[in-house]
């Protein structure tokens, strides 16, 4: 037991002078009081493990121990018995003087004192003295010739690892074994598979038979010190946590008790017996392991068994005829794949170290009270003739001289009477509670310790509830109480320089301590700042400050205006123009920083690059050209607005490749602008002149002639479904062109939006250059460009005038009309107009820069206003006045002789029947609508430079545009009127979205989308009030004038017609479907309600008080009820009231007075004012 208290001590030092007070009067009965000596018929009593017996025997038999003596009594019983018996109290039957052990003591059986051989019994407090009498080394067996010696002495095999040992006696399936490490591919090299453990399972050589293990029983050392070296250590001894291994049990059924113990029954079989029981086919149950508690029985069982290995002691071996199987110390492979050596248990083997796997010391342990009776028997035991005996007789290995002579040592001495308990610790203090160890001497004089648990003191700390002293707080850590469970970190900021600190101190101004645990506080570099006490970090000084190295308190801002590219800025000169802002070469401050560019924080004008190759300083920071932008290197702040993608920015004069000049608006020679604004090589088809002029020239008479075949028919087929569709082809073009002129600049539409596909389709309708690239086969110069386009209406023209002629001369086709021609020529050019007028007015659609300059937005390289520009407008001017201002002044002549002319002159109408076919004849002046919406689109970016401004001019024409054709409905087929609203409706939606994607600041989007939202609002409110109008129109009830009216308008109408029903028919040929199938519904009401059985009318009569004139009533009664209502008419007279009133005026009342009505089949009368 555990000496914990000065007290504790002085208990167990009163139990040791009680037992020497009992050894010395048991001395003092024995001697003989005459002559001194020990009386002769003394008994000395042993007991315990089987393999120290064979030595204790050959030791008493001894003439020496024979005449000291007059008996010495050995029993069995196993170092578990032997340690039982040796530390029973005095005058208990079963005691010993005694006890043999194969094996150490266990902590629980007893405890060694401090001069590390006495031991002090646990339940009884005897001591005892250990004695090492031999060593030995535990032989695996097998029967000599037996089929199992045969499979182990294979020359492949020879011996067996402790892998394999494990798997022949483990009870652990293998399953377990493979887990816990073993490789059983290579332990097994021919496993079968079944259930049984076969020694052929080694090896294909070895016999199909099973293997049976045998061994020493539980109360043995042999037992437990095998079961240790072979199976796993803490599973075998059962430790908490871990899954118990033992070995392959019998059948308990196979068991007796006998003496307090199970034994197999096999213990009391005889030779006869035993050998049938263990023959194949007997009782025996294969693989289990067969335990007995005498060496003897096991070594008779092994040689009974071929298929039997078991373990016995070197002594044992020694005597029998057993054979001993080499073992490997690996413990995870075969014998066939290890590179471990194989050792055969010898005498040679053990006292040299070499059988150490199962190499063990043997024990006898005396009772210091019985020394007196053991002194002889010891003393004879280690002289020179007993330990020959222990090799001769007991075949065991002896102690070498060393051991031997500490051992002597201990016999002379008889027990050690100084021998105190080793000062233990307590197995644990709480936690926060810490050993503390007292030193003191005990009453021999030897210095001891003595175990206290005592609370923590504060920097001190102890988590666990081990017995361990607490361990001082590192540096960085602190604990200000005692009893603390850990030390706590320091705060970041504070800091804890020495171990065992109490409590953490604030780091001074301008010093941090970063992580939790500092042990010291580090210095703030320049630019850093940490103030108050106690940061744990150093705040960078902000933009616009600095911190200069050695100043005390904190950053010092930059002047107004100013600031620092960096953080933790360190010097004054670090300040510099804050971003959006630059130093000018001029002085004055800082500058802001030009639109289209981009000034970072430092940016400085003379940084700027000379000139094209210069690099400038890799210090140096100037304003940088944004994308979209353009400047010189002689002005580089002076800001040119990029069209496309051109001008990737960067240096002054920087254009993508191929661009160059002003805003990169030019391409180099054999290259041409894309519709993204880049310039792309012109592809060898474009170079030559067969696209441009030759193509046009090729394929443009066919194409001219086929349409004029197809424009002869006259009014009469105007209203076919093939010119309603016709139409629709036509406002297809119109409204592609409509979104071609409607292209902003700087506006950057999201690759997500329908209107760049649209758009680009539209472009390539509008530009040439988009089509044929003229620019490839022909000079590039601006002039010449600007001149083929505008004379493009030209082109088409003598282009026309080439078919005429070509055809004219032809003998193969029929000469084309020139009436007709014209009409195929205004067609085209009507299509067109949008075109047309956008390549008119291009010279004036200029946008700004943000230098306050103008630039044409189709030659971005050319400035208005000055230069070039100038002779260019002018002629610009003429081409407007000819090809725009001239054919609206045209169409408007033509639809004022349209009434006259249309009728009765055939040329005429075949001259201009693109104006009149695709609309009903009395909205003929929609042609001149449609013009002035195509000038209305392109003038948006002569009279608006913003593209918000430009925006909102569109807009408002195609809502305006939208809502006159809901209103008039022109087109003669009513499904393009309905196509037309639509269409315009979704451009106006779409270029008001454009709105959104305008390059503006922030805060201008924001109030362009709310102006953009603000136009969808007034659009959606006027086209409500558009369609609200035709909805009241045919809803709301005609007035009463207006029904007279009406009702007059429609009888001279049908007479007219009904006098000449030829020119009824002739008129409903040439009618549109709509109006045909108007007039058709228009004439079966009249020929429905004409009848007395009129749905509406019926039988109505005409009441008596009328106030219309005699030839109106007349005409009305006689149109509605016959000559009766003519009749009753006549007879009608004013009333006296209204005579009253009306003397001396004519007695007919006047027309357009009052008239009622009765409806016959209501109960009430409805009067109608007219």
């Amino acid at each position: 037991t555990a000496v914990t208290s000065g007290a504790g001590a002085m208990i167990h030092t009163f139990r040791h002078h009680v037992g020497l007070l009992c050894w010395a009067s048991t001395a003092a009965r024995l001697f003989n009081p005459t002559s001194g000596a020990l009386a002769p018929n003394r008994t000395l009593h042993l007991a315990g493990s089987s393999t120290v017996r064979p030595l204790l025997e050959a030791w008493r038999g001894a003439p020496a121990v024979v005449e000291a003596y007059k008996e010495v009594v050995i029993e069995g019983g196993g170092s578990t018995g032997g340690a039982r018996r040796v530390c029973l109290p005095p005058g208990d039957p079963e005691k010993v003087d005694v006890g043999a052990m194969s094996r150490d003591w266990n902590p629980q059986e007893a405890a060694r004192l401090d001069d590390g051989y006495t031991m002090d019994c646990a339940d009884t407090g005897v001591r005892v003295t250990q004695l090492m009498v031999g060593v030995d080394g535990l032989a695996v067996v097998v029967a000599d010739g037996s089929s199992a010696h045969r499979c182990v002495a294979h020359p492949e095999l020879g011996g067996m690892t402790l892998a394999m040992l494990r798997w022949a006696f483990s009870g652990w399936t293998d399953q377990q074994l493979m887990d816990d490490g073993i490789d059983l591919a290579s332990v097994l090299k021919n496993d079968n598979n079944n259930s049984i453990k076969e020694w052929s399972d080694f090896h294909a050589d070895c016999p199909r038979l099973p293997i049976n293990t045998y061994g020493a029983g539980d109360q043995s050392g042999t037992h437990e010190f095998f079961g240790q070296v072979i199976l796993c250590q803490s599973c075998f001894t059962e430790k908490p946590g871990y899954a118990r291994e033992y070995f392959r049990e019998c059948s308990r059924s196979q068991f007796t008790e006998h003496h307090g113990h199970m034994v197999h029954e096999l213990e009391f079989m005889d030779a006869n017996a035993t050998h049938a029981y263990l023959a194949p086919g007997g009782g025996r149950t294969p693989n289990c392991y067969i335990p007995s508690e005498r060496d003897e029985k096991v070594l008779e069982w092994i040689l009974a068994d071929g298929g039997a290995i078991g373990y016995l002691g070197f002594a044992y071996y020694q005597q029998a005829s057993a054979v001993s199987v080499a073992i490997a110390a690996d413990r995870t492979k075969g014998i066939m794949d290890t590179e471990e050596a194989l050792v055969e248990d010898s005498a040679a083997s053990i006292t040299d170290g070499a059988y150490a796997v199962f190499r063990r010391e043997l024990f006898l342990n005396v009772d210091n009270a019985r020394w007196h009776l053991a002194a002889d028997y010891l003393t004879y035991g280690f002289s020179d003739q007993g330990q020959k005996e222990v090799v001769t007789k007991a075949k065991s290995v002896r102690v070498n001289a060393a051991i031997r002579a500490r051992m002597e040592s201990r016999i002379r001495e008889q027990g050690n009477r100084k021998a105190d308990f080793v000062s233990v610790p307590p197995s644990s203090c709480p936690a926060g509670v810490g050993l503390k160890a007292e030193p003191f001497r005990n009453r021999w004089g030897t210095d001891k310790l003595n175990y206290t648990c005592e609370p923590c003191a504060p920097g001190r700390a102890k988590l666990t509830a081990e017995a361990a002293e607490c361990e001082s707080c590192l540096p960085g850590q602190f604990a200000n109480a005692s009893g603390a469970l850990r030390c706590d970190f320091c705060e970041p900021g504070r800091v804890a320089s020495q171990r065992g600190s109490p409590a953490c101190t604030a780091c001074g101004e301008n010093t941090f301590a970063a992580a939790p645990g500092s042990s010291s506080c580090n210095n703030c570099s320049a630019g850093d700042v940490a103030a108050p006490r106690g940061q744990s970090k150093c705040d960078r000084c902000e933009l616009g400050s600095y911190r200069e190295e050695g100043t005390a308190g904190g950053c010092r801002r930059c002047p107004q205006g100013e600031t620092t590219r960096f953080m933790s800025a360190q010097l004054a000169e670090d300040c510099v123009c804050a971003a959006g802002s630059y130093r000018s070469i001029l002085g004055g401050g800082c500058r802001p920083c030009p639109e289209g560019m981009t000034c970072d924080a430092g940016s400085r004008e003379d940084g700027f690059p000379s000139g094209p190759g210069v690099e400038a300083s890799t210090s140096a920071v100037y304003p940088r050209v944004d994308s979209g932008y353009f400047t010189h290197y002689d002005g580089p702040l002076s800001v040119y607005k990029c069209i496309g993608a051109a001008c990737p920015g960067g240096r002054p004069e920087t254009c993508s490749a191929h661009a160059r000049k002003l805003a990169c608006g030019e391409c180099d020679e054999g290259w041409v602008h894309t519709s993204k604004g880049e310039c792309a090589r012109c592809q060898d088809i474009f170079k030559t002149a067969l696209l441009y002029p030759v193509l046009p020239l090729m394929f443009g008479p066919p194409v001219i002639y086929a349409m004029y075949r197809h424009s002869q028919d006259d009014v009469e087929r105007w209203g076919q479904p093939l010119n309603g569709m016709a139409s629709m082809f036509y406002l297809f073009l119109v409204t592609t062109q409509t979104v071609g002129a409607s292209l902003m600049v700087g506006v950057d539409i999201p690759p997500g939006s329908p209107l760049p596909a649209l758009q680009q389709l539209a472009q390539m309708s509008l530009n040439l250059d988009a089509l044929l690239r003229p620019n490839c086969s022909l000079p590039s110069a601006l002039l010449w460009r600007f001149t083929q386009r505008i004379l493009l209406p030209v082109w088409l023209l003598l282009l026309f005038v080439f078919t005429w002629v070509v055809v004219r001369v032809s003998p193969c086709v029929t000469t084309m009309n020139l009436y007709v021609t014209l009409n195929v020529y205004g067609g085209v050019f009507n299509t067109f107009f949008i075109s047309i007028a956008s390549l008119m007015v291009g010279m004036f659609q200029c946008y700004q820069h943000p230098n306050g300059k103008y630039s044409v937005v189709d030659f971005p390289s050319l400035l208005c206003f000055e230069g070039e520009w100038i002779p260019m407008s002018a002629i610009a001017v003429c081409g407007l006045l000819l090809f725009c201002v001239l054919p609206i002044a045209f169409f408007v002549r033509i639809v004022w002789l349209i009434p006259t002319y249309f009728p009765n002159n055939k040329n005429f109408r075949l001259s201009i029947k693109f104006i009149v076919r695709k609309f009903t004849f009395d909205r003929a002046w929609w042609a001149i609508v449609l013009l002035l919406k195509g000038l209305w689109i392109n003038l948006a970016k002569v009279f608006m430079t913003e593209a918000t401004g430009q925006i909102l001019w569109q807009v408002s024409g195609l809502l305006f545009y939208a809502v006159l054709t809901m209103q008039f409905m022109p087109w003669r087929h009513f499904v393009v009127s309905f196509v037309d609203v639509i269409a315009h409706s979704i451009l106006t939606y779409f270029f008001t979205m454009q709105a959104l994607f305008v390059r503006t600041s922030a805060g201008d989007r924001e109030n362009v989308g709310a102006a953009a939202a603000g136009v969808l609002c007034v659009a959606f409110l006027v086209l409500a009030f558009g369609a609200g109008s035709l909805v009241r129109d045919h809803l709301r009830p005609a007035r009463p004038s207006e029904v007279v009216l009406m009702a007059n308008k429609l009888c001279q109408a049908f007479a007219h017609f009904a006098e000449q029903p030829e020119r009824a028919a002739a008129l409903l040929s040439l009618l549109p479907g709509n109006e045909k199938r108007t007039l058709w519904s228009a004439g079966l009401i009249i020929r429905r309600e004409s009848s007395p059985e009129g749905l509406l009318l019926g039988s109505a009569t005409v009441g008596d008080e009328v106030r219309l004139s005699r030839a109106g009533v007349s005409r009305w009664a006689s149109a509605v009820h016959g000559e009766e209502a003519r009749r009753q008419a006549a007879d009608s007279r004013v009333p006296p009231s209204r005579a009253a009133s009306d003397e001396g005026q004519a007695a007919e009342p006047p027309v357009g007075d009052v008239m009622e009505v009765v409806d016959g089949r209501s109960r009430h009368a409805k009067t109608t004012s007219v």
